[in-house]
């Protein structure tokens, strides 16, 4: 077994799907076993202080798209012990107008099956303990341990990636991300991936396909096409970084390449969902599986936007804090003209292409799946993450740069 594992590719690959696979299905299937009664109570609570939440939220105009954390308590709510796997597969939520909290056993019920939605395992078994108060405090507690961790290690490796990582994530409102496990699994996924991918760079490991492959099959699992790229875009910008600094071999094609093996784990989880629903439902759910796909992708003008330039220049409105910041766009200004400055005079373009690459993937990602990256913009914006930060990190640099030659 390790003679193949040494000598084959694919076999490691194969493998490693396997066993992902596995651990994640048990994983849901164990959680879909925890009795209902057991997270009734927090549940409901949970439910009602969402929906007076949510109204709250729309009165203050506070752009936080939390609609997956809503569909996430439904499914706590509806889970079926008794059927642990049909709970699994079906993925219900509450019919429109069916909600009904004191009539469990007979509520109205529509299914949300093409995701993995992973977060639910993790969500009830919280909710044997806590409400989804008591949960965000436990996101904020281990996004704040991660991201910690996270700046050390860049602080110790490069002290201008690591201020350009922290006012990424300040300007694009990384805090708040805490209040939605729906979207909490990318951060903690991306920030997981990044501490463990400079530690393989310091190890020289050879195994950095294989990485990117596995971080997607969890981030498939994970994640309902949120921001699922950054789990693929931040470590990526770090490790091109770093070969970059050392002057290690990395061509734009390397680049290229861990980005189509991230695809390809990405969307095999995704399909293995796909199949087993098919299998569950019929072959019918095909059609319905196009039509879902073909809404996520579309390429046409929306209420909001009509193609990806006026898309990013929406997104760029959404930068600073709240967008309370009086003076942000004069900011954005300054900052822009004084990284194009930079970028077109200074930067060693063909030296840093693998990391322009990583850090337009995000864009790449808009381009292709246009019409959820446009209806969901307010929240989908924190893909930009390595976009912020390369050209944060051009402009830290040059500045860097200048004390340097005055000592």
């Amino acid at each position: 077994m390790k003679k193949l594992w040494d000598k084959s590719v694919l076999f490691r690959y194969f493998i490693s799907y396997v066993i992902t696979l596995v651990i994640c299905f048990t994983f849901l299937f164990l959680c879909e076993l925890i009795p209902y009664k057991w997270v009734s109570k927090n549940v409901v609570e949970s439910l009602n202080y969402h929906q007076t939440e949510f109204f709250n939220r729309k009165l203050m105009k506070n752009e936080i798209y939390d609609i997956g954390e809503l569909s996430l308590l439904e499914m706590n709510f509806t889970a079926d012990s008794k059927h642990p796997f049909k709970s699994l597969v079906e993925n219900n939520t509450i019919k429109s107008g069916a909600a009904r909290l004191d009539n469990h056993d007979t509520i109205e019920v529509e299914e949300y099956a093409r995701y993995w939605w992973g977060q639910q395992g993790y969500e009830r078994i919280l909710l044997i303990f806590t409400d989804i108060k008591g949960i965000r405090i436990v996101n904020a507690v281990i996004l704040a341990i991660l991201c910690i961790i996270l700046i050390i290690k860049l602080f110790k490796e490069s002290k201008e990636v690591m201020l350009s990582f922290i006012l990424g994530i300040i300007l694009l409102s990384f805090f708040l991300m805490y209040k939605s496990v729906s979207f909490t699994f990318v951060p903690i996924i991306a920030m997981i991936g990044s501490i463990i991918i400079i530690d393989m760079y310091k190890k020289n490991s050879k195994h950095i396909g294989l990485f990117f492959f596995v971080i997607a099959l969890y981030t498939g699992f994970f994640d309902a096409i949120t921001i699922e790229s950054l789990t693929l875009s931040l470590p990526l910008f770090i490790y091109c970084y770093l070969c970059i600094r050392d002057d290690k071999k990395l061509g734009l094609l390397t680049a290229v390449k861990y980005f189509g093996i991230w695809l390809l784990g990405f969307m095999i989880m995704l399909a293995s969902k796909w199949l087993l629903t098919v299998i569950y439902y019929g072959p019918e759910y095909i059609s319905y599986l196009k039509a879902k796909g073909s809404v996520r992708v579309a390429n046409k003008a929306h209420d909001n936007f009509n193609n990806i330039f006026e898309l990013l220049g929406g997104m760029s409105l959404l930068l600073f804090p709240f967008n309370y910041f009086k003076y942000g766009y004069i900011v954005s200004i300054v900052i822009g003209i004084f990284f194009l400055l930079n970028f077109i005079f200074f930067l060693d373009k063909k030296k840093y292409l693998p990391l322009i690459f990583a850090s337009c993937v995000p864009i790449i990602r808009f381009t292709l799946v246009f019409s959820h990256a446009e209806q969901l913009y307010t929240f989908t914006f924190r893909a930009l993450l390595p976009f912020v930060m390369f050209i944060l990190w051009v402009c830290i640099k040059q500045i860097f740069n200048v004390f340097r030659k005055d000592k």
